[in-house]
C-alpha cells in the first residue's frame, strides 16, 4: 500500500528566498532571525558570507556556510548552525547531508569537504 502522508523533506534557501528575505516577518512566523551577513564587515559576521537556511518541513532548523571551490571542483562547507531545539536525529542529518550532496552535483563539485565546525549530534552523518 503507497503511504500518502505527508513526508518533511530538507531543503537550502537562497538568500534572497520569499520565505526568509522579510527579516521580521521570518523572525515573528518562524522563531528565525536571519540576515544576510555578505554585506558585513568580516569581524561582523556570525554565521558566515553566503549563509543557506535549512528549511525542514516547515520549520527553519539550521545554517549552512557553503563556498565552491571551482579551481578543486569541491564544494566546502565552512560551518553548520542547529538552531535550538532543532532535531538532533540520524534521520534529520542524513538528509541534511543528502541536500547538500545535490548542491554539489549541482555546482560540479566532485567532493564535498566538510570543517570541523558542524553540530555533534549531526556530524556523523555528514560525512
Amino acid at each position: 500500500m503507497k503511504d500518502d502522508a505527508w513526508q518533511p523533506r530538507v531543503s537550502l534557501l537562497p538568500p534572497f528566498d520569499n520565505l526568509i528575505c522579510g527579516r521580521g516577518r521570518t523572525n515573528t512566523v518562524f522563531g528565525f532571525d536571519y540576515s544576510h551577513e555578505m554585506f558585513l564587515p568580516l569581524h561582523k559576521r556570525k554565521f558566515g558570507s553566503y549563509v543557506l537556511p535549512i528549511l525542514w518541513g516547515e520549520r527553519l532548523i539550521g545554517r549552512v556556510d557553503p563556498r565552491m571551490d571551482r579551481n578543486n571542483e569541491k564544494l566546502l562547507i565552512n560551518s553548520i548552525h542547529a538552531e535550538r531545539g532543532a532535531p538532533r536525529d540520524k534521520e534529520v542529518s542524513s538528509k541534511i547531508g543528502e541536500t547538500i550532496e545535490q548542491l554539489a552535483e549541482f555546482l560540479g563539485a566532485k567532493e564535498v569537504v566538510y570543517t570541523p565546525r558542524v553540530p555533534t549530534a549531526w556530524r556523523n552523518s555528514l560525512r
